[in-house]
């Protein structure tokens, strides 16, 4: 008799959980950004970590986020950014509560490198992924060999990828032209895949919250992008409203000034202390920009006819 009733709760509870799974959204990735700063001065850094402040996010905050988010929606990953997330104080309390929060089946960290070699054995008993991005001429200290057998010994699979060139991300002007900005979002792979959690709301895009901050250090007028994002904390958020933000085929307001991946990619380097600003008012690449758009859609259409 109580192997029977077991049975029946069991079964209650898998159908239950099995019905709230379908009810929420489904997608690849979330991304949620702990830490503005960064330990390098990449001078195409897309989060505009060399110009920010020092800003770490409150466990207790990125904890609720999560939680909020889970209710309607899930991912294979969550991938833990910045910045560089290895100078947030408390990334194992991060790690711990991301597990908690159910948001995700697997975590992951991505991080230049620089700190993997003072992470204890309790860093790596908590991720189950760590993207490793490889910049030019950056020495992480660490041999690839060791590297991966720490990996293998803590079962923690490692994804190391070259970093040699950047796409310039950002417009000082908006781009004018409705088809070219609807042509670049696109083509955009950030812009349908890279959902980002950032100051408590939900983003389609990883670029997206920085085009103000970047106009802001220009000197030029903000633009209106709370359409492009979802308050976390509001009262009427559920499933259909996360799901249409994140299927909407509309550009977002921040596209305006946004190259997506349709300029031409330009090689890494580093910016010296206190020459960011100067950097951000180097000509951008938006004249070529409708050009390569056009090029791309050419070459696209060509491999529809073979």
């Amino acid at each position: 008799m109580l192997r029977k009733v077991y049975t029946e709760v069991l079964t209650a509870c898998r159908s239950r959980i099995e019905w709230t799974m379908r009810k929420r959204v489904q997608r690849e990735n979330f991304d949620y950004q702990i830490v503005d700063h960064c330990n390098l001065r990449c001078a195409h850094c897309d989060h505009l970590s060399p110009a920010l402040a020092k800003r770490c996010v409150d466990v207790d905050d990125f904890y609720s986020d999560l939680c909020e988010l889970a209710k309607h929606a899930h991912a294979r990953h969550l991938q833990i950014l910045g910045g560089e997330p290895l100078l947030h104080p408390d990334i194992l309390s991060i790690l711990d509560v991301a597990r908690r929060s159910r948001i995700a089946d697997r975590l992951v960290l991505a991080t230049n490198g620089l700190l993997l070699r003072k992470q204890g054995p309790e860093f790596w008993e908590r991720v189950d992924v760590v993207r490793l991005s490889r910049y030019p001429g950056v020495d992480i200290r660490m041999r690839d060999r060791d590297l991966r057998d720490l990996c293998e010994r803590n079962e923690v699979e490692l994804w190391s990828i070259p970093q040699p060139d950047f796409y310039p991300a950002f417009a000082s002007n908006p781009i004018g032209d409705a088809a070219t900005v609807q042509s670049v979002f696109d083509e955009c792979t950030m812009a349908h895949s890279c959902h980002t959690i950032h100051n408590r709301q939900l983003h389609r895009c990883s670029r997206a919250p920085f085009v103000n901050e970047r106009l802001k250090l220009l000197g030029l007028p903000e633009i209106d992008v709370s359409k492009d994002a979802l308050d976390l904390r509001a009262p009427d958020i559920d499933a259909r409203t996360v799901r249409d933000l994140l299927k909407c085929s509309d550009p977002l307001e921040a596209c305006k000034y946004c190259l997506g991946c349709s300029a031409a990619k330009t090689g890494h380097r580093m910016i010296p202390n206190g020459a960011y600003l100067e950097h951000l008012k180097e000509p951008d690449p938006t004249s070529d920009l409708r050009t390569s758009v056009a090029r791309r859609g050419f070459r696209k259409a060509l491999r529809a006819l073979s």
